[in-house]
């Protein structure tokens, strides 16, 4: 079905054989006709793009008064020719957008659940790895989760009806609304795609034997990042998918009601955390889908932080390590890909006079790349490199950052010792050749 990784698709895919005990947002696509024909119910209605999180609420209160609701800003407007016009103008940022229409008596919406369910591969059964509640107070949010149980066959279900449309995807991301009266509705369903920092996390997160390797991590909402400023004060938030570090954000709780903004090298206060979360709202999480990861205090060279990237090579059946150098990030930056210098990890472990040795952190590194290339081979069927980000940190303790199926190998060319580079084509060229439809 075309269009299935948008929302419209997905809707229909789920409208064939989903549970008829829960409900499923009326969506079409937008455009003038169906607009004209949302307002004309006077009833309100979402506006979503076909993929993101971007957010139009369109209130028809009468035939003369429309209110609309975005992430910027609430205007009123008179008539609904300049309501069209201003949706056109100044709020799509995207091409194609879905109109979803709001369950009648929505003011008796209790919760949203959000769930979040991974296989291993496209063979796989689903698995609910998360599940979060929005919405309501702590002891509602207690005496609701008891639907739990039966939110997991239904999402299974939805899952199940996704998955085997689009057999990529091994981890999506269900969100469920709950009213007063018991009724239950389908809202959204995002499909996070292999280059998805949240797939990736449950993908490692699945093997037992790297868990202490990987950072805390969450999707991010008001609920996810106050949580994790509150126990960890330092946190990290990152667009899903995403390259070359744009849009990551450090945030840091000063102290009870300030709050620290650092991205590249911009810093900004704020005090107030519903302030903080409308500016991170505003900013970044209307855009993108993001998670909040623990921050990694890393170690340091001349007071510039340094992370090493690792690159892991398919030989055959087997998974080696080709590269591996080391990252000095540019003063002032908390992440290294503006790289203003290149070392050996023998140099770096040095210069910044780190707790763990030389030899112990090379078996390190072997060990944990070796297994995660395993485990993300399985989630990611035909990659034969990955690009591990490995973060050391200042008790010398050894964390996954990221991997990256499709790693620059610029740095290793311009390295001083670039003798890596050349085993790293060698195996690039040799995988080709393997896997060429052309190949013996």
């Amino acid at each position: 079905m075309k269009g299935i990784r948008g929302r419209y698709g997905q809707m229909k895919v789920l409208e064939t054989e989903l549970d008829s005990t829960v409900k499923l947002l009326d969506t079409t696509i937008f455009n003038k006709d169906n607009f004209y024909n949302a307002l004309g119910r006077q009833q309100d209605f979402i506006i979503r793009p076909l993929l993101g999180p971007q957010k139009i609420r369109v209130n028809p209160v009468n035939n003369s008064l429309y209110i609309i609701e975005s992430t910027n800003n609430k205007q009123h407007f008179t008539n609904s020719e300049d309501v069209y016009e201003h949706l056109l103008k100044h709020e799509f940022t995207k091409k194609n957008y879905v109109i979803q229409t709001v369950p009648a008596n929505n003011q008796s919406v209790l919760h949203y659940h959000r769930f979040t369910l991974h296989r291993i591969s496209s063979s796989s059964n689903w698995k609910v790895v998360h599940h979060s509640i929005t919405g309501g107070n702590e002891l509602g949010k207690i005496r609701h989760a008891l639907p739990f149980l039966k939110f997991n066959k239904v999402v299974r279900n939805a899952a199940n009806l996704l998955g085997n449309y689009y057999l990529a995807c091994n981890t999506i991301v269900i969100e469920i609304l709950q009213n007063k009266m018991g009724e239950t509705w389908i809202t959204d369903t995002i499909l996070h795609e292999r280059n998805s920092k949240w797939s990736q996390f449950h993908s490692l997160y699945s093997c037992k034997a790297l868990r202490s390797y990987i950072p805390h991590t969450e999707l991010c909402t008001k609920e996810s990042l106050g949580k994790f400023l509150q126990s960890l004060r330092q946190v990290v938030l990152k667009p899903c998918v995403g390259q070359q570090g744009k849009g990551i954000v450090k945030v840091t709780k000063l102290d009870d009601n300030t709050f620290e903004i650092h991205e590249n090298k911009q810093i900004i206060n704020i005090n107030d955390f519903a302030k903080l979360y409308d500016y991170i709202h505003n900013h970044y999480l209307s855009k993108n889908d993001y998670i909040v990861q623990q921050f990694i205090v890393i170690g340091k060279i001349d007071d510039r932080l340094f992370d090493v990237r690792v690159m892991s090579q398919l030989d055959e059946t087997e998974w080696i390590i080709t590269g591996v150098l080391v990252k000095v990030a540019t003063k002032g930056f908390f992440i290294s890909n503006r790289a203003s210098q290149l070392l050996t990890l023998e140099e770096a472990l040095i210069w910044s006079n780190s707790k763990i040795s030389f030899d112990k952190c090379v078996s390190l590194i072997n060990e944990i790349c070796g297994k995660a290339s395993v485990v993300l081979e399985k989630n990611c069927k035909g990659i034969t490199i990955i690009g591990f980000d490995i973060a050391i940190d200042s008790n010398g303790a050894l964390w996954i950052i990221e991997g990256n199926y499709a790693p620059s190998t610029a740095m290793f060319y311009k390295f001083k010792y670039n003798e890596m580079y050349e085993t790293i084509y060698k195996y690039i060229n040799k995988n080709k050749k393997r896997f060429s439809p052309h190949s013996d």
